[in-house]
């Protein structure tokens, strides 16, 4: 199932204000809404790791976020 890019990883919210970003192989770029803020990270740290050296951008904003955005 194909999500919008401003769609919550975990639900159909299109108010993302979290975003975890890597943009070096593993690759991850997911967003999620105020509800599902913890799901991201422990969805994330399930992917790529925890504790291991493989760096990640935690982004907050009180703007709307979209995956694929610089």
């Amino acid at each position: 199932m194909n999500k919008r890019k401003d769609e919550c990883k975990f639900c159909k919210s299109r108010s993302c204000y979290h975003r975890i970003v890597r943009a070096t192989p593993p690759l991850y770029d997911e967003v999620f809404c105020r509800k599902h803020v913890k799901e991201g990270y422990d969805e994330c740290d399930s992917i790529l790791g925890k504790g291991n050296g493989v760096s990640r951008s935690y982004i907050s904003s009180t703007g709307k976020l979209k995956r694929g955005e610089d």
